[in-house]
């Protein structure tokens, strides 16, 4: 449940969200979504090194996804949603850094 943009005692009340007009949407709201996986899923990794005099950067991201189906509700909003096309993808990156860029390595 959402509870920001309310007033604060004492204070007037919170200005109007930015937006292209339509109605809005005000906190506290509730969101209930149901996830499905449709049993597709993917992995990759991705490297990728720099150097630069004494300096260097090898990077490595693992990648893995996962195809979903959701359906769902905003209990202010009326019926419900789906989408067939939805996932979930998570990034996990590993830095490691030697030494110290020298002035150039970056071009400044």
């Amino acid at each position: 449940m959402c509870n920001f943009g309310g007033p604060v005692t004492g204070k007037a009340a919170p200005a109007p969200l930015a937006g292209g007009g339509g109605p809005v949407i005000q906190p506290p709201f509730q969101v209930d979504i149901t996830w499905a996986a449709t049993g597709v899923r993917g992995s990759g990794r991705d490297r990728g090194t720099f150097s630069c005099g004494s300096y260097s950067t090898n990077a490595t991201t693992d990648i893995k996804t996962a195809g979903e189906t959701a359906t769902g509700t905003i209990d202010v909003l009326k019926g419900s949603f789906a989408s067939t096309t939805a996932g979930i993808m998570a990034n996990n990156t590993h830095l490691d850094i030697k030494g110290f860029p020298l002035q150039g390595c970056f071009g400044f």
